[in-house]
């Protein structure tokens, strides 16, 4: 089984920015990881952490201009 066959189990929240996928939590030893898609060693965050992030990407991603709007 691929690595990525094994972690799609087991994701617990994404990550965007702009609508794509950055990244995704897992659940880990000592904490949840946050692995990026680019395959860059994961940090490992706290669950109120993780919402905050996710929280502050969403509010990034709706005040950016839309691709409608010429940006």
């Amino acid at each position: 089984m691929s690595r990525s066959a094994q972690l799609a189990g087991r994701v617990d929240d994404v990550v965007r920015t702009r609508g794509f996928i950055v990244g995704v939590v897992v659940p880990g030893g000592g904490g949840s990881h946050l692995l990026h898609l680019d395959g860059s060693t994961a940090d490992v965050v706290d669950r109120a952490t993780e919402r905050e992030l996710s929280l502050l990407l969403d509010a990034l991603e709706r005040s950016w201009p839309s691709a409608q709007d010429g940006a």
